[in-house]
């Protein structure tokens, strides 16, 4: 039963996601579909969706967040200290990614976005929350020099072809801001964790030194869809039948408290430089199309208008949709399966993009550079994956005999056995994951629920 389940969560996925990127290149690349040229108000607009299905979720399910924040100075101290940066960065975020639909193919968008790795790893090391190591440094490396192959095109040679890879650029270099921005907001969480852990005890905490409270390790994150999520397994978290266990705040709390601050900024960056008005009224998507004899008109009704807030509004509840799916995957399965899921949901995009939208993938230097990016993306979630496992059982034989020095052959006979152990010490406990991921345009909610626990 559970495998079927994971298969119909994971199915969701793919489902929301892909449609979710055809849909904003359909309604944002001005050779087809609507052509819109204000996507930053529409992404302020779709986080209107996401609250209102927020809510609906909220009151059919009787969440609620126990944790409160108090009146006051508290109340003001944490929306600038965790609700705000938050709210920049994810908007800023998807907003980058929006806009770099007007201008970049699809396919080069998803590839970018899997860039957003090696800027963790870059803000990582700045700010001290990721330990350096050569193997780091060459997956950024290997990184960039796949961007660099996917985008670079030796043809534009006459006037029409610079101007068309002038945009090319711009919009490679919107997304490859957007993922700056994805990898600034995770480190920053991390950052604040830990010194809001610090402060809590005196010194940095680890992932076995509280109990009961749930404290990422940030070196064993894995990557899904070029964001970084935490793994389960590296996490202490409560029984269903503690005393806390309700504690903490569930996702779908989380994207409500965030979506509003993530409206207003990108609402507020629409106005700077989008200027929407009094144009964004007279947009084709509220409009019937109508053509009589040869000439064409476009008919503005009540169902249109209907329609056009249909239309603009329905990411917005494939968003929240991906966040169940995403949430429920977390339930069943392990992270690793969800990266792996997420390496071969970025394959289909590409496929669907190809199909669908007519993309083409220009030059043998750009398919080696897509093949570089993702088996580098591939390389990078094995080598998470080793070293935690390695931490592991580095801590099972400090346990048992601090002398005892294993080599390659003991992590890789005892490796299927002490996940089998792991697996079954999950279930007999009961607990339970409760948290998502920052996959596609979805936000970090576990990272922000674990600082709004922190400040507490």
């Amino acid at each position: 039963m559970s495998t079927q389940l994971l298969l119909l969560y994971i199915g969701g996925w793919y489902l929301s996601s892909i449609s979710i990127s055809l849909f904003h290149k359909w309604l944002f690349d001005p050779l087809r579909g609507f052509h819109i040229p204000y996507p930053l108000l529409i992404t302020s607009l779709q986080q209107i969706t996401l609250w209102i299905c927020a809510y609906i979720f909220i009151k059919a399910k009787h969440l609620k967040d126990t944790r409160k924040v108090e009146q006051g100075s508290s109340r003001l101290k944490y929306y600038l200290k965790y609700i705000l940066p938050t709210a920049i960065a994810t908007g800023g975020d998807i907003g980058c990614s929006n806009f770099s639909y007007k201008y970049v193919p699809l396919t080069i968008v998803t590839i970018i976005k899997s860039s957003s790795i090696a800027f963790v790893l870059l803000f990582g090391c700045l700010f001290k929350v990721e330990r350096f190591h050569k193997k780091l440094l060459l997956i950024v490396i290997i990184m960039f020099f796949g961007v660099i192959l996917m985008v670079y095109d030796p043809s534009h040679k006459n006037e029409e072809n610079r101007k068309q890879y002038s945009n090319l650029l711009f919009g490679c270099f919107l997304v490859l801001i957007g993922s700056c921005l994805s990898g600034l907001r995770w480190v920053y969480t991390q950052v604040v964790l830990r010194k809001s852990n610090t402060g809590a005890s005196g010194k940095e905490s680890n992932i076995n030194s509280v109990e009961g409270d749930i404290i990422t390790d940030n070196q064993n994150e894995i990557v899904i869809d070029g964001s970084v999520v935490i793994d389960a397994e590296r996490l202490q978290v409560k029984s269903i039948d503690q005393k806390d266990s309700d504690d903490k705040p569930h996702s779908i709390i989380i994207i409500q408290k965030l979506t509003p601050s993530i409206g207003v900024v990108c609402l507020i960056a629409s106005l700077i430089f989008e200027k929407p008005f009094p144009g964004f009224f007279h947009l084709s998507i509220f409009k019937f199309k109508s053509v009589i004899g040869s000439e064409t008109e476009y008919i503005t009704t009540f169902m249109s208008i209907l329609r056009g807030i249909a239309l603009i509004g329905l990411p917005g509840v494939d968003i929240f949709f991906l966040t169940l799916c995403e949430f429920s995957i977390l339930q069943i399965s392990q992270v690793l399966t969800l990266s792996v899921a997420g390496i071969v949901k970025e394959v289909l995009t590409i496929i669907f993009s190809l199909v669908i939208l007519n993309e083409r993938i220009k030059g043998l230097h750009s398919w080696i550079g897509m093949a570089v990016i993702l088996l580098d993306v591939v390389y990078y979630n094995y080598y998470r994956y080793n070293e935690k496992k390695k931490d592991e059982y580095m801590k099972i034989i400090d346990d048992r005999n601090p002398h005892e020095v294993p080599n390659d052959d003991y992590f890789i006979i005892n490796h299927e056995k002490e996940e089998v152990n792991t697996s079954q010490q999950n279930n007999q406990k009961g607990s339970t994951v409760t948290y998502s991921i920052a996959s596609d345009p979805v936000v970090q909610e576990y990272e922000l629920s674990n600082l709004i626990n922190s400040s507490k």
